[in-house]
């Protein structure tokens, strides 16, 4: 997973942002079954990385069931599309000029698919719920729908990813303004209006014309990381808090506890619950 002192110092960076680290409780939802966090699913599920890449979570369990619900649809969704495709690819006939590589490619993609669409249907036919324990401080993460002017506490590592665009996402705190015949200096009312969101995307590479791809939101994500902010928050519709942890932040997120069935959260062992071992990870986990 890339450079572990690399990740260790930038963890350490990210635990001094606060006067004391604080772990945060959240909820994932994945069409997956996994004893720990992998984010080379992170582009699998919904397929929309419309809040930046990285793992989504939420405060709330309800709003991680519904995405374990929408993932688990998108993903059957898109294994019979390549279950289709595959055969579409066996039958071409012998006698076309590619047939060798197309055969080949449907039976090794036909036998990929299979195998995941049964264990989809099998093993876990509704996905999962997580509930999670993440150890960074909430005070490192970039507030994504915050006006950058209210989050000083982040300026200087913001500005040390992309100073040039630090300082246009800010803006100018103050403007020139004639009274009469004298000039005066006024703070202007846009100043640092912009929020997270603006710098985020904008780093990626998106404007008000075109989105991000995910390719340059994953490589946001790895910048701000490795400047000490392992993620974003933002408000969810109902006002419950949801995060993004951007890559490099897995082995500082732990698994409490996995849910098979809807509902099941709150509900125990009847709900389908199965426990994953209690006690807290080191710093260095």
């Amino acid at each position: 997973m890339g450079n572990p002192e690399r990740y260790a110092e930038v963890l350490a960076r990210i635990a001094g942002a606060a006067p004391e680290s604080k772990y945060i409780r959240a909820y994932h939802g994945s069409p997956y079954d996994w004893e720990k966090v992998d984010l080379s699913m992170a582009k699998s599920g919904e397929g929309s990385l419309d809040e930046g890449f990285g793992l989504y979570a939420s405060e709330s369990p309800r709003v991680a069931e519904w995405y374990r619900n929408a993932t688990t649809v998108a993903a059957r969704q898109r294994l019979a599309d390549q279950i289709r495709n595959a055969k579409r690819d066996l039958r071409t006939e012998p006698n076309h000029p590619d047939w060798h590589r197309l055969y080949r490619r449907g039976s090794n993609a036909l036998d990929g698919a299979m195998d995941t669409r049964s264990r989809l249907q099998t093993q876990f036919p509704r996905g999962r719920t997580y509930e999670l324990e993440i150890g960074v401080p909430e005070e490192s993460l970039l507030r994504y729908d915050v006006p950058l002017k209210w989050q000083e506490d982040l300026h200087d590592r913001l500005r040390s990813v992309d100073p040039r665009l630090f300082d246009d996402v800010l803006g100018q705190p103050i403007y020139r303004a004639y009274e009469g015949n004298d000039l005066k200096m006024r703070e202007s009312a846009e100043f640092g209006n912009d929020e997270g969101a603006t710098f985020y995307q904008m780093l990626a590479g998106g404007n008000v014309f075109d989105a991000p791809t995910v390719a340059s939101q994953r490589e946001a994500s790895r910048r701000l990381f490795d400047a000490g902010i392992p993620g974003h928050v933002y408000e969810g519709a109902k006002g419950q808090k949801n995060y993004v942890f951007y890559p490099g932040t897995e082995d500082q997120i732990r698994i409490l506890r996995k849910f098979a069935v809807p509902g099941a959260i709150g509900a125990g062992a009847a709900g389908g619950m199965q426990d994953q071992p209690q006690s807290r990870p080191s710093p260095s986990y």
